[in-house]
């Protein structure tokens, strides 16, 4: 698995069947912290394919209120 910082907010893991961007410093229409996450399989001719499942683009939100335990 390889990684690379390719910009101040954005890293880029190479694992050995998927490729997984994260960019951090995201805000929303409501002001709230984002982190976008993107996983794109790797193919290629000659190999195996892979599939993803599920969805391309997952983001995970930092919200206002607490979560009460």
């Amino acid at each position: 698995m390889k990684s690379y910082k390719t910009a101040k907010n954005k890293l880029k893991i190479e694992a050995d069947n998927c490729v997984i961007n994260i960019t951090e410093g995201l805000t929303d229409r409501y002001g709230r912290k984002v982190v976008s996450i993107t996983v794109s399989p790797d193919n290629y001719a000659g190999e195996p394919y892979n599939r993803r499942f599920g969805y391309y683009n997952t983001r995970v939100i930092t919200m206002k209120s607490k979560r009460k335990a």
